[in-house]
Order: structure tokens, then C-alpha cells, then sequence
């Protein structure tokens, strides 16, 4: 399997104008994020005409060329499973690919199965058995291992023998541009994927609506300084020691430093910032606390998504597709909340074919459930 290892800006230019002239570019990267809050891109990998190239981000110093490519239209981008892929690219280049083929909603929406893995995608239409070894390597050394570049360049060469297959099938069944629908947005909700990350202090559930608006604030405090510094959330401060101090409440230095198992740093290097934040949500008045999470479903209620899900199961099976890729299982409360009256914001994934084809059927079925109550 032939590559190309691209470090400098001129042959990186190069390759962009190749990729320029193709109809699609496959893509990958390879990153890390252990010790730091952004993810660090360590390699880039396209797959040109069949060609493979691995480009190196720390060599290069101008990737300006590629922010022309991800801005071209008339070449789609070939992904698999992105989201992360995009978070890396966007913070690198400052732009995102588009228009973006995931070949794992392609999967899903080919009925082939729901959110696929690569390398069962690879063994199912290329009869090639991947092995993921390097997936946790340090992908930052130089010189990369044989086996580092082994991994980084089938993980290309096969997503564009994947995507000349999956093209085929989804022109024939009319869903390319279900697909590119998708993938489209994917980029939309980029900016909300991680919208409420800082709020995921596990453990967290069972809170006074006062704690909640510890947590609102402690959690906020924590995504800045982590931003701030490039750290990961934990390093700030890590999710035992946050729910020890929503049990506590401590709005003075004293009753902080009284407070048993937390760490000693933590007192010392952010004491007045935390003591502060939980006396700004004690001056808050009722009305400014936020509500409880809601209860779990009725019975009712719980009946209502079981039918919801039958139905489109159904759907699916008409359009040959998987029930899951149609709507998230998370979602069918907030489609029977929206059809009560209730103002939501709707997930931006409703909107295109989906909202035609699977939303507003389940809108029209939702409605009987009203009408026989």
C-alpha cells in the first residue's frame, strides 16, 4: 500500500490542487487530547485518486490551501463516524469540510445496519480484517512506527474503496442527498456538540434546585479555567471533588477549608473563586434557581414513546433504512412534548428529508394520542 508523507507547504499545495480535480477526498486524522482541553492534530490522511498522503500538521505551517479544498463544494469530503475529526480540522484550519459523505450514516441509511464501525465496514465490503492497535499510539512522535503508518494509511486507502461502493448503492436508492443532508448537519451542530459538556459531572443527578445552581456555575467556572489554560477538565478540578463541594455549599474560606477529602490545592489555588461563586447563587431568588430535571416518564407517557417507536419501525422498513438513523431514541419525549404544546427547540437533524419522510408522521401519530385522552 503505497503513501506519500507530505511536510512542507509546497508540496501540501500540491496535493490540495490533485484533490482539487476529483469528484471526492477521502479523509482521516489521528489526535490526542490527554493532556490537553483542544485536541492536538498530529496527522492528517487523504486518500486522492486512490493515492494516499499523510500530512504532517507539525511540520507544516501553512495550511492555508487546505482551507480553499474543505471551502469547495464540487468535492466531497469522505468521512467515517467525523464528529471528532471535525472538531480537530476546525481548530487546525478554521474552516470545515463540506459537502461531508459519513460513510456511517451511509451505512445506516443503506439499511446495511446502525453506526457501523470502520473495520466491520472494511471486513463487510472490502473481505479485509483490520486491527486497531495503534488507535491509543502517540501519534505526536517523530519518526512514526511502520505500524503507525501501516494503521494511518489503510484507514484512508479503505474509506475511499468504501465510499466508491456506498455512492453506488445511495445513488441508486435516491439517498445521496439524504446523506449529504446529514452530513451537512453534523457541521451545523458542531458548535452544539459540546454545548452542555460541562455540565456532565457524573454523579450529579440527585440535586436540590440551590445545588443545580452550583453545579450550573461551578461546572462554567471549570470549562473557562480549562479552556484558559488548555488543560482537561479534571486537571481544574475533577468530578468527586465537584459534587463534594455542591454537598457543602461553602460560601466562606473557613467552611472551605473545613470541608474533609477535598484537595489541598484546590482550597489554596481556587478558593475565592469557588467560595464566590456559591454566595452569587445564594443571593439567588427562587425564581432564578433553575428547575429540577424532569421525573422519569409516566406510564402513560412511556406507552406513547413504545408506539412511537413501532411506528417507525415501520418507516424504516419502507424506506430501507434502520429504525435507529431516523430519530434518537433520546428524542421521542421531546417530539410528544413539542405536539402538547410545549416550546422546545427542535434538533436541527429534523429538518430536510427527515422532516417530511419520518417528523411530521410522527407529528400526525402523536396528535391521536391527544385526541383519545
Amino acid at each position: 500500500m503505497d503513501w506519500q508523507w507530505i511536510d512542507n507547504n509546497a508540496s501540501l499545495r500540491e496535493v490540495v490542487t490533485l484533490a482539487s480535480r476529483e469528484h471526492a477526498v477521502a479523509m482521516d486524522t489521528e489526535f490526542l487530547r490527554e493532556r490537553t482541553f483542544y485536541p492536538q492534530l498530529a496527522l492528517l490522511q487523504l486518500c486522492v485518486g486512490g493515492n494516499t498522503f499523510l500530512l504532517d500538521p507539525l511540520r507544516i505551517s501553512d495550511p492555508s490551501p487546505l482551507r480553499d479544498l474543505f471551502e469547495d463544494v464540487d468535492t466531497i469530503k469522505v468521512f467515517h463516524s467525523c464528529a471528532e475529526d471535525l472538531e480537530v480540522l476546525n481548530n487546525w484550519i478554521g474552516t470545515l469540510p463540506e459537502p461531508i459523505f459519513d460513510t456511517q450514516i451511509a451505512a445506516s441509511l443503506l439499511g446495511m445496519g446502525f453506526m457501523l464501525s470502520y473495520s466491520k465496514l472494511v471486513s463487510e465490503l472490502c473481505s479485509v480484517e483490520l486491527y486497531k492497535t495503534e488507535t491509543r499510539s502517540n501519534w505526536l512522535q517523530r519518526p512514526l512506527t511502520n505500524a503507525q503508518v501501516k494503521y494511518a494509511t489503510q484507514d484512508v486507502y479503505y474509506l475511499d474503496i468504501i465510499w466508491r461502493n456506498l455512492i453506488e448503492k445511495s445513488d441508486l436508492d435516491s439517498k445521496t442527498d439524504w446523506i449529504l443532508s446529514d452530513g451537512q448537519a453534523l457541521i451545523e451542530d458542531l458548535n452544539k456538540v459540546h454545548e452542555y459538556d460541562h455540565l456532565r459531572i457524573s454523579g450529579g443527578r440527585k440535586l436540590s434546585r440551590l445545588q443545580l445552581c452550583g453545579l450550573y456555575a461551578l461546572s462554567r467556572w471549570r470549562e473557562l479555567q480549562a479552556k484558559e489554560r488548555d488543560l482537561p477538565r479534571r486537571w481544574i478540578i475533577d468530578d468527586k471533588a465537584c459534587l463534594r463541594l455542591l454537598e457543602m455549599f461553602p460560601c466562606t474560606r473557613h467552611s472551605l477549608g473545613n470541608i474533609k477529602g477535598l484537595p489541598a490545592d484546590i482550597k489554596k489555588k481556587f478558593g475565592g473563586e469557588i467560595t464566590d461563586l456559591f454566595k452569587q447563587c445564594l443571593a439567588k431568588t427562587e425564581l432564578e434557581l433553575p428547575p429540577l430535571k424532569p421525573d422519569p416518564l409516566s406510564k402513560e407517557k412511556r406507552g406513547q414513546v413504545k408506539s412511537l417507536k413501532s411506528f417507525v419501525q415501520e418507516i424504516a422498513l419502507e424506506l430501507g433504512t434502520v429504525p435507529e438513523i431516523l430519530i434518537r431514541s433520546r428524542d421521542y419525549p421531546l417530539l410528544l412534548d413539542i405536539c402538547n404544546g410545549k416550546k422546545e427547540r427542535f434538533p436541527n437533524y429534523w429538518n430536510g428529508w427527515r422532516d417530511r419522510l419520518v417528523i411530521q408522521r410522527l407529528k400526525e401519530r402523536s396528535s391521536h394520542f391527544l385526541q383519545n385522552k
